[in-house]
This record gives structure tokens, C-alpha cells and sequence, in this order.
């Protein structure tokens, strides 16, 4: 699962320039890699590293054969301020769902504006073969939506806050993806940010 998240941040750099400005992901970082106890780039290589030299059945826990994609369980985690469904950072069931449809067209090359790829990628412009699915269980195995919603402490967060806002609501994710869904107050223009997974 962590080696598919780290694909999806290697690809999501070849999106063209104004797709980039719109990522906070280059900022968060920079303010992660001023922490003397982060990581070193050395040290996230060689884990990933060795992650790639793993089975694909190890990776990601089941067997698949070349005709089926990967299925990548998904949990969005919207973080409001007590609003309705529907209203403000409280999104729509149907806002993250048509979101989900749009990430897989993405990734698998179906989304209308394929042909706009340009000039410098088309030769190698591809799809990933993966699903992204709103998860049906939750870590206890529960039936669930795949969409947790969380009244948060705060009306708004910085990055900074990272780690703060990821504690009301997380899951593995050695087993989902997790998406966070709330108000980011020094976006500076970014709509969000993505980051690498750690070794640890």
C-alpha cells in the first residue's frame, strides 16, 4: 500500500505546472524536513527500496492476476465544523463519491481532458492499473462507508497541525489510503498537499 501512495506522488509530479502550483506538497516538505527528527531522503530510499524488491502479494496483501487491477481501499476523513452534510468542509457523500470516480479516470487514462497531455509525455503517457474504492470495512472489520465524518477542535488548520488534525482520525495505512477532507488556513493559494510515507 505504501509503495502504490509513493507511485502516486511520483506521477502526480509529471501534471503540468499549473496543477503543481495548486499542490502544497513541495511546501509540507520543506517545513517536515526542517525537523532534525525526520527522515533522511537516504533513509526513506533505502526502505522503499526494499519495499520494490517485495513481492506484489506481500505489498499488497492478496494475489492479483494481470487482467484485474489493483484495489486500493480508500477512507475519507472529513473534519467539519459541526455543519450539515452538504454545507462547507462537511462535503457530500455524492461530492466524494463523483471525487473517487474522477481519481480512477485519472489514473486510468479516461478522463476527458486525456488528450490535452503534453507534447513531452504523450510517448510515454499511460494508465496505472489500480482502483481506488471507498473502503466497505473499517480496520475492525466493520461495514462502513469509507467516509468518517469528525467534528474537529479547531475551525481551521495549518500544516503545522498535521499531525494534531490526523489524530482525530486515522487508519493504517499499510491497509487504506486516507484522505482528509477540512479547512486548510495557510493554503496560500494551495487546495492541499500530499506527503511520502515514512519508514517507520
Amino acid at each position: 500500500m505504501r509503495k502504490i501512495a509513493v507511485f502516486l506522488l511520483i506521477i502526480s509530479s509529471t501534471l503540468r505546472l499549473s496543477a503543481q502550483e495548486r499542490c502544497a506538497a513541495v511546501a509540507y516538505k520543506k517545513m517536515l524536513q526542517s525537523n532534525p527528527k525526520h527522515e533522511s531522503d537516504e533513509q526513506f530510499e533505502n526502505w522503499i527500496q526494499k519495499k520494490i524488491n517485495t513481492p506484489k502479494s506481500k505489498v499488497l496483501g492478496t494475489e492479483r492476476t494481470s487482467s484485474t487491477p489493483s484495489v486500493i481501499p480508500v477512507v475519507v476523513h472529513v473534519i467539519h465544523n459541526g455543519e450539515p452534510i452538504g454545507t462547507g468542509v462537511n462535503i457530500s457523500d455524492d461530492q466524494i463519491n463523483s471525487q473517487i470516480k474522477v481519481l480512477n479516470n485519472d489514473y486510468r487514462r479516461l478522463n476527458a481532458d486525456a488528450s490535452q497531455t503534453p507534447l513531452e509525455f504523450q510517448a510515454v503517457a499511460g494508465m496505472f492499473d489500480v482502483q481506488f474504492v471507498l473502503a466497505k470495512q473499517d480496520p475492525e472489520g466493520v461495514a462502513t462507508t469509507g467516509i468518517r465524518r469528525v467534528k474537529g477542535t479547531k475551525t481551521g488548520w495549518a500544516m503545522t497541525d498535521d499531525v494534531q488534525l490526523k489524530s482525530l482520525s486515522y487508519w493504517n495505512s499499510a491497509d487504506y489510503l486516507n484522505i482528509w477532507v477540512t479547512n486548510i488556513v495557510d493554503a496560500n493559494g494551495f487546495i492541499g498537499y500530499a506527503k511520502f510515507p515514512i519508514s517507520t
